[in-house]
């Protein structure tokens, strides 16, 4: 049954010295919205608000809970007010880099950005049945020194008590395969494959855990890159070889004629080759549809 107050969500935030800066997200039982301070303007938070309050009796007891937790700052308070229940969170710039971005770096950038993401929750301590809506893209960020850091537009919220804290698993096994899949598919890091597959299974117990087999194959990815540059340095030689043969041959001009047909090739294939091939996913669970 949905709330039945006069009182809005836009006139209580007023009530509290706030005004909605920006709608996120509405699903008619509770709303994301991000918010600025009247009393200073120059810093903004993420406020949920729960409207319909019996549907998330057990979300409310943990989201009450949180200020227990010292080293998770981004969190600042839960309480309630004239039938509603209000979350608030640090709001951040979003600055979100998607993978579709990361698929062309090299695999030392693309570890390094999941070694960030898993320190990040460990450091700041963010509870385990928030990382499922973390973990979304529109949610990481990372700013201009490369620091990453999250937004907490929880879309999930109704569905936290009934998919439980390992949830989140399944997402970051995905996450890993379309980061790595050239790699994966490839043969070149076959311990990822162990970790992806325990992450699909849900058997860590904490993101500490996940954490430090991820740093163990550090290794692995030197070796990779390594490999990268090899080839690399091996395949300029050639060129350079061929182009001098070329140019013996034929003379400067038609060395330069190929230069620019073999460039604007490259340029065409490196185009319709941005995303990565026979990525697998993970559609259902048991007769569950994942979204």
């Amino acid at each position: 049954m949905k709330n039945k107050g006069v009182v809005n969500v836009d006139m209580q935030l007023k009530y509290d010295s706030m005004e909605i800066v920006k709608k996120v997200y509405d699903n008619g039982s509770y709303e994301v919205n991000i918010c600025r301070s009247y009393n200073d303007d120059k810093v903004l938070y993420t406020v949920i608000c729960l409207k319909e309050v019996e549907l998330f009796k057990e979300e409310i007891k943990f989201f009450s809970k949180l200020r227990e937790k010292k080293r998770f700052t981004d969190f600042v308070v839960c309480y309630g007010k004239n039938s509603f229940v209000y979350i608030w969170f640090i709001y951040r710039e979003e600055a979100p880099i998607f993978l579709e971005e990361m698929y062309e770096k090299s695999v030392i950038e693309r570890a390094d950005y999941i070694k960030a993401i898993l320190s990040y929750i460990v450091v700041a301590d963010i509870p385990e049945i928030m990382l499922y809506d973390l973990l979304a893209k529109e949610n990481i960020n990372r700013n201009k020194s490369e620091r990453v850091y999250f937004n907490y537009f929880l879309t999930s919220l109704e569905r936290y008590s009934f998919y439980g804290e390992k949830r989140y698993m399944t997402r970051l096994s995905n996450m890993l395969r379309e980061l790595f899949n050239e790699e994966i598919i490839d043969d070149k890091l076959p311990r990822i494959t162990l970790i992806i597959d325990k992450l699909k299974s849900q058997v860590y117990s904490e993101v500490m855990e996940i954490y430090l087999d991820f740093v163990s194959l550090y290794d692995d990815f030197n070796l990779c890159k390594e490999t990268e540059i090899n080839k690399k340095c091996t395949l300029i030689k050639k060129v350079e070889k061929i182009l001098i043969k070329l140019k013996e041959k034929f003379g400067l001009a038609i060395v330069t004629i190929i230069l620019s047909v073999a460039v604007s090739a490259l340029i065409v294939i490196a185009t319709a080759e941005k995303q990565p091939k026979n990525i697998s996913t993970i559609d259902k669970i048991g007769t569950r549809q994942m979204k």
